[in-house]
C-alpha cells in the first residue's frame, strides 16, 4: 500500500513493509514552521500524535506499530500552519 498526497508546501506518505510490523510514515515538509502528524479514529478522535513540533524544511519519518491498533479505519493527519493533509488507514490482520 503506498498513498501520496501533494499540496505546496508538504508531502505525506505511508506504506507498510510486510516483513516489518511498524507501518512506516514519510512526510516532508518544504516551508519551516509547526507541524503535526496525528492518527485519529474514523470518528475523527485522536488516538495518538507521532509529531508536533517545530520542523524546519525537510525529509520525516515516523514509525506506527499498528498491533497497538484493533482492525478498522484510521485517518493519518498531517497539519502545518498552511495546509492540512489526511489519508485513510486500513489495519486488517488475519486471524
Amino acid at each position: 500500500m503506498d498513498k501520496i498526497e501533494d499540496t505546496f508546501d508538504a508531502k505525506l506518505r505511508f506504506f507498510v513493509d510486510s516483513t516489518s510490523k511498524p507501518i512506516n510514515i514519510h512526510y516532508t515538509i518544504e516551508k519551516p514552521g509547526q507541524a503535526s502528524l496525528k492518527i485519529l479514529d474514523k470518528n475523527g478522535r485522536e488516538i495518538i500524535t507521532l509529531a508536533d513540533s517545530y520542523h524546519p524544511p525537510g525529509e520525516y519519518n515516523a514509525k506506527l506499530d499498528e498491533q497497538k491498533f484493533s482492525n478498522g479505519t484510521y485517518i493519518c493527519k498531517l497539519q502545518t500552519l498552511d495546509v492540512t493533509l489526511f489519508c485513510k488507514l486500513i489495519i486488517s490482520r488475519k486471524k
